[in-house]
């Protein structure tokens, strides 16, 4: 895996519906798996889930 050490952000995801987090959340939960960062979700433009790992 390529290093993105120094950059503030190194990867991200947007406009995921609730549906596509729900049917593929096994998926996604493997691939943040030990990775380091701060999630959050929002609704309708709000902040609903936030979680920080270190």
């Amino acid at each position: 895996m390529k290093s993105h050490k120094g950059q503030l952000v190194c990867e991200h995801l947007e406009n995921i519906s609730l549906d596509a987090l729900e049917k593929h959340q096994d998926i996604i939960r493997e691939y943040v798996k030990g990775r380091h960062g701060i999630y959050a979700l929002y609704r309708n433009g709000h902040l609903y889930l936030c979680r920080a790992c270190f």
